[in-house]
């Protein structure tokens, strides 16, 4: 990984008509909740309706304003701290431990706390099943906030024991309705919001981008959301013909997805904010689940078993609990398995004699969950 770096293109110059053409960049801070109606309906890739407009979706509130916190540097290149879910993130077949975003459009699965790269220039093949880097892109191209114009705004959200945020429930609200899945319960969330980023090198392009990524997850599932600020997509193509910009992600173990973006021309790439996705019928939002296959998080299970547990020293002493896994309870040599015959693996026990007032046995899953 640490091998692979790419090289800044040189500048492309602009041309005297593509300056007079160029729209005038939207700003501001803050933006009111995405609204959605029933005046159309449509059928997204999973094949569930969606009804909503045809209007430009809104990006969720940010800013100071809305609670989040601001990174920038003033460099060519950086790259934010560590972001550690409790729980861990799913991304294609694996748990990832942390994640990291960058100026240039990117949040960042590290195989290591040592591997923290921006990768300023995106893949030219696009994503495939043989990407060295993990990472989610909203929009993956060379920005510059050198110059002291732009910045980054982004807050984490953690709620693992059912806590209620309006930006996590109106997050919830678009994965419900897009996947038909009444059921999913975000127990964390990261929006990362790039304000009037400009293209490198800033102080010789014109135009700036304001988008923002919402990535979810409730343990075993996790998504996607990539909004962009209606207008607010301004870098001008003529100067980007050695970049060309990357949406989609890719988890690093084969599982990947490119931008509906990616197979359109050069100029409808760089306007993502205008593209009429025929599956959501929004324009302006782009969504991606991003687990392969679902399977239970054990941490989260052991996180919130332990918060129902009472505090010491209420528990008795000589009192055995139950591991939150098969595989812990292994690991603890206080328990021992028992044969529960015709059952076989779909209910396994595991069960402890060590107390003098009984016996405690657990039993377990097929996936190794307490049961």
């Amino acid at each position: 990984m640490k091998g692979t770096r790419w090289r800044r293109v040189p500048w492309v110059s602009l041309s005297c008509l593509s300056l007079c053409l160029l729209p005038h960049v939207v700003t501001g801070h803050t933006t009111p909740l995405p609204v959605t109606s029933a005046s159309s309906a449509s059928t997204v890739s999973s094949g569930s309706p969606l009804k909503t407009e045809t209007s430009g979706a809104s990006l969720l509130p940010y800013g100071a304003g809305a609670g989040d916190l601001e990174f920038v540097r003033r460099a060519v290149d950086f790259a934010s701290p560590l972001f550690r879910p409790a729980a861990g993130f799913p991304l294609g077949s694996s748990l990832r431990d942390a994640l990291y975003f960058t100026d240039n459009g990117q949040i960042i699965f590290p195989e290591s706390d040592y591997q923290i790269f921006s990768y300023p220039n995106p893949l030219p093949t696009g994503f495939t099943g043989w990407d060295p880097v993990a990472l989610v892109a909203p929009f993956w191209d060379d920005a510059d906030f050198s110059t002291g114009q732009g910045t980054i705004f982004y807050q984490e959200y953690e709620t693992l024991y059912g806590e209620h945020s309006l930006p996590v429930l109106q997050a919830e609200s678009w994965i419900r309705k897009i996947t038909n899945n009444g059921g999913f319960k975000a127990r964390w969330t990261l929006k990362v919001t790039w304000v009037n980023a400009h293209a490198y090198p800033a102080q010789w392009t014109l135009g700036s981008n304001t988008y923002q990524a919402i990535l979810s997850t409730d343990g075993s599932r996790s998504y996607a959301l990539f909004l962009y600020q209606s207008g607010g997509m301004q870098w001008d193509v003529a100067q980007r013909s050695g970049n060309l910009v990357l949406m989609g992600f890719s988890s690093g173990d084969g599982y990947f997805e490119n931008s509906p973006l990616m197979s359109q021309p050069v100029w409808e790439k760089y306007r993502p904010d205008r593209f009429l996705n025929s599956s959501s019928g929004l324009r302006g939002l782009q969504f991606y689940r991003l687990h392969r296959e679902e399977r239970p998080n054990y941490r989260l299970k052991c996180l919130q078993w332990l918060k129902s547990q009472p505090r010491w020293p209420s528990w008795g002493w000589n009192q055995a609990s139950c591991p939150c896994s098969w595989q812990q309870g292994r690991w603890d040599l206080r328990f021992q398995p028992v044969s529960i015959g015709l059952w076989g693996l779909s209910s396994r026990q595991l069960c402890s004699f060590t107390s003098w007032r009984g016996g405690v046995c657990c039993s377990y899953g097929p996936w190794g969950e307490f049961s």
